[in-house]
């Protein structure tokens, strides 16, 4: 059992070790040579074979001219231009046999989102339109009410990694309240903070990705009827957001994004009696994201 054991992570360790990580020093015009910085010393020579992966793109391709830090290579399929660009790590696996069999991008994903990917700061603006699905409110008779509105928000983002970030920002509220008897205006001004989790991309579907956010708000409530008004505090214990993110480009995002969330304020009426509303809403919106 001990030697089984031992095979097995002797395996594992082969299979990891045997990916590289390299950068793509220069392309030739024509797309079929490229030069990467290992050479001699790394134990390349004249005619060696190697397999390149980026974006699940392979090709194979043989060294040849070799110096003591630097390896030109071409490659083997002449109807085939280089599918890299300047300066972009590609996966270096030098069993050719096992190019349709492997996927080394997956590993090349592991190292870089905690080696070489540099976290970034964004800035965003959202507009949502709300709707009321359940309302309960204090020292009141229950009633049948329609709730429905709008949003504007703004965020900054901060990213840890490629799937981890937070966001700080405002939210401005107008919601219209209908009930059986009468209807009113309520305005909602909170600092909103989200937590967020990106999934990897979904090459396959425009390089998008999925993202889910949990969010609290914290600020103060307006409500304004005919010949009546109050105020207080207002709070949004949570938020809960799934959004699809589009790259437009390397510093732009679209997002579409669906929520459902808790609202509780706390108003003092005309007469000081206090009244305490909850609410359940849910939203769909857009987003624009600018990375700085």
């Amino acid at each position: 059992m001990r030697i089984i054991c031992f095979l097995f992570i002797a395996f594992s360790s082969l299979q990891v070790f045997s990916y590289e990580l390299i950068f793509i020093q220069g392309i030739s015009e024509s797309k079929k040579t490229f030069v990467t910085r290992k050479g001699t010393r790394d134990g390349i020579t004249v005619g060696k074979k190697s397999t390149f992966t980026a974006n699940n793109i392979s090709v194979i391709a043989t060294a040849i001219k070799v110096t003591g830090e630097y390896t030109q290579w071409k490659i083997e399929n002449q109807n085939t231009k280089i599918p890299f660009k300047r300066d972009e790590i590609v996966t270096m696996y030098d069993a050719t046999e096992y190019l349709w069999t492997l996927n080394p991008e997956s590993v090349k994903s592991k190292y870089i989102k905690s080696e070489i990917y540099e976290p970034r700061y964004a800035v965003e603006t959202h507009l949502s339109f709300s709707r009321g699905l359940s309302e309960s409110v204090s020292n009141a008779d229950t009633t049948v009410t329609e709730r429905g509105g709008y949003q504007f928000e703004g965020y900054i983002q901060k990213e840890f990694n490629r799937n981890y970030a937070i966001a700080l920002g405002l939210r401005y509220t107008k919601e219209i309240v209908n009930i059986e008897t009468a209807s009113y205006n309520q305005q909602r001004f909170l600092g909103m903070v989200e937590g967020r989790y990106y999934f990897d991309q979904l090459r396959d579907f425009y390089n998008s990705r999925i993202s889910l956010a949990f969010g609290l708000g914290l600020g103060q409530s307006y409500t304004e009827t005919i010949g009546q008004a109050s105020s207080g505090t207002s709070a949004v214990l949570p938020s809960v957001k799934i959004n699809f993110n589009f790259p437009l480009s390397k510093n732009y995002d679209m997002s579409f994004y669906g929520a459902v969330e808790s609202v509780q304020t706390r108003e003092t009426l005309a007469d000081a009696t206090k009244q305490t509303t909850n609410l359940v809403n849910s939203k769909a919106g857009i987003a624009f994201r600018v990375y700085l």
